[in-house]
């Protein structure tokens, strides 16, 4: 039987605008929190983690 992966695929969401993104942290990470470009404002937004999507084995 196979253990856990190491990384998850999350989707984080902007607060502004609501814009969807991928990214992927380590399981044991604490929620990601990013500043990214939002292309819905044309300016940098934060971005929170919403939900995990799927397992990523690297």
């Amino acid at each position: 039987m196979a253990g856990k992966s190491k990384f998850i695929m999350v989707c984080v969401r902007s607060l502004v605008s609501g814009h969807p993104r991928t990214a992927i942290r380590p399981r044991n990470a604490e929620k990601l929190e990013l500043l990214r470009y939002d292309p819905k404002i044309q300016d940098m937004a934060i971005y929170v983690e919403d939900k995990k999507i799927n397992s990523c084995k690297y």
